[in-house]
């Protein structure tokens, strides 16, 4: 899964582009997440400002055309909707992230998209796809009521969903994982679960990340790992029967926070080994609580090229922009997702290796084996005067490596070991 802030940008020919090209890959990728279903009609490039075109007065026809042709423009290229229920368009509420005193306009809102989605696209795809309640409910930009009001939403729209007689999977808190609160709201959440048995809730998302706040200096894979691990435990502990089997993603689960701010990670072997070695640490967490049925999955917003304001510029996006803004090429975490495509069915075996950052994951088929070797070290590039690095070879500063069956493939390196020094890396795949 990749995201995309805004549904209105989908249908713009630079993501047309973009959009081909994941379908074009097969395996790779299989859903997109999005926000401002609910409210477009106008382009966002960060944070929501807009209430949209969608539905202006209490006295105005609801308008979701610009909705249903983004969502056609997915599911057309077999691409599952995950889709963000956000903002409130004029009539619900004159803030797009102001929640209002009641909620039936919000109600009426949500009904009649469900009914419009399934008119279009049928109730067997609808059913298909991930509603997600509002985004980062915590987080100022995303939400101007407390936590308790966002509880309100999300129990409204439980309500309307379950009236509507459709086959819909919503879920949530959706929160903004942050040191100091995410555990915190997250367990609330599901203690609000637990109390209330009738409210639906079909997965648990939060969104941690590898940096969040100015104290993290450097991405640290094992918060994201803490933070799905504390979830499945909170989950058991306050209604183990309720919560078995649940779905528990993190959607967000990106290197850094600032997806608009430059981060030369981004363009480099680094971001794809960080989602690989995520890949492989959240497919630990599956088998540590497999007793529970717990899945554990974790996705970046990493299509957003209306951010893209150069070539290479470091913004987070899976493509970039050469000669015009829509003339795109593939950037390395392009390639995470084709390795996607090689892992086999069956994992043989799963880990990281003690006090290292090198991670290891073996799947196999009747067909074939593949390994796939992601490194995450931070080691700093020094250059020489002479133009050579003075580290190690690329491996060293992320790499992921993948045996196919009798063919061997090593991706994302872009740097050259010295000529007159050793790599220290010692990494071969046999098959």
């Amino acid at each position: 899964m990749v995201g995309v802030l805004d549904i209105d940008w989908l249908l713009e020919p630079r993501f047309t582009r973009l959009l081909d090209n994941l379908a074009a890959s097969p395996g790779a990728f299989g859903a997109v997440r999005f926000f401002g279903a609910l409210s477009s009609g106008e382009k966002e490039n960060v944070f929501p400002g807009s209430s949209g075109t969608v539905w202006r007065s209490s006295d105005a026809p609801i308008d979701f055309s610009v909705t249903m042709r983004a969502l056609e423009a997915l599911v057309t290229r077999r691409l599952v909707p995950f889709v963000g229920l956000t903002f409130f368009p004029s009539a619900v509420s004159p803030k797009p992230i102001q929640p209002p005193p009641s909620f039936d306009n919000w109600q009426t809102l949500v009904q009649a998209f469900l009914d419009q989605s399934v008119q279009r696209f049928g109730a067997a795809e609808v059913g298909r796809w991930w509603l997600e309640v509002w985004n980062e409910p915590n987080m100022p930009p995303f939400w101007g009521g407390s936590f308790d009001q966002y509880l309100d939403l999300y129990r409204a729209t439980s309500d309307v969903v379950q009236r509507s007689g459709y086959t819909i999977r919503i879920g949530g808190p959706v929160v903004a994982y942050m040191p100091d609160e995410g555990a915190m709201l997250v367990e609330r959440f599901l203690d609000f679960l637990h109390r209330e048995p009738t409210v639906k809730c079909d997965f648990i998302s939060l969104h941690r990340k590898g940096i969040w706040t100015n104290q993290e200096a450097q991405p640290d894979l094992q918060r994201s790992v803490a933070a799905a691990r504390r979830t499945a435990q909170a989950a058991l502990r306050i209604d183990a029967d309720r919560f078995r089997g649940m779905p528990i993603i993190n959607n967000e689960a990106d290197m850094k926070v600032a997806f608009n701010t430059p981060y030369e990670p981004r363009m480099t072997e680094q971001f794809p080994s960080w989602l690989m070695a995520q890949t492989i640490a959240y497919d630990q967490l599956n088998a540590e609580f497999s007793a529970a049925g717990f899945r554990f999955w974790a996705a970046s917003d990493n299509a957003n090229q209306q951010l893209i304001q150069e070539p290479f510029d470091g913004r987070r996006s899976i493509m970039t922009r050469l000669d015009g803004p829509d003339d795109l090429v593939k950037v390395p975490v392009y390639g995470f997702y084709e390795l996607l495509r090689l892992l086999q069915r069956s994992h043989g075996s799963v880990r990281n290796y003690p006090q290292s950052d090198l991670y290891h994951l073996t799947t196999t088929s009747p067909e074939a084996v593949a390994a796939v070797l992601p490194c995450i070290r931070a080691i700093p590039r020094l250059i020489r005067p002479d133009g050579r690095f003075s580290s190690c070879c690329a491996t060293c500063h992320g790499s992921a490596s993948i045996s196919h069956g009798s063919a061997s493939m090593t991706g994302f390196r872009t740097a050259m070991p010295r000529q007159d020094a050793p790599c220290r890396c010692a990494l071969s795949i046999r098959t």
